[in-house]
């Protein structure tokens, strides 16, 4: 199934709702936004957070950490 929206589109959704997929991607030509509000919490397999351009930065409004099972990392180059 394809769906295309010519002009703007937006969806509210007053309870719960979940995606479930094989394969997932999705393409952002221009700037994106993600608002929060509650936690967020992540399960994932390997994940790799590249920037083509400028910088990444991680930052907490508490204590931000970085955890490896075996080791830690942080490497300049």
């Amino acid at each position: 199934m394809t769906t295309s929206v010519g002009e703007n589109h937006t969806m509210n959704i007053t309870n719960n709702h979940q995606f479930n997929s094989t394969n997932y991607k999705q393409t952002v030509s221009e700037n994106k936004t993600v608002s929060i509000i509650g936690d967020l919490k992540e399960t994932t397999s390997t994940t790799t957070h590249k920037a083509q351009n400028g910088d990444i930065l991680i930052q907490s409004a508490g204590v931000a950490k970085i955890l490896g099972k075996i080791d830690a990392k942080v490497n300049k180059g």
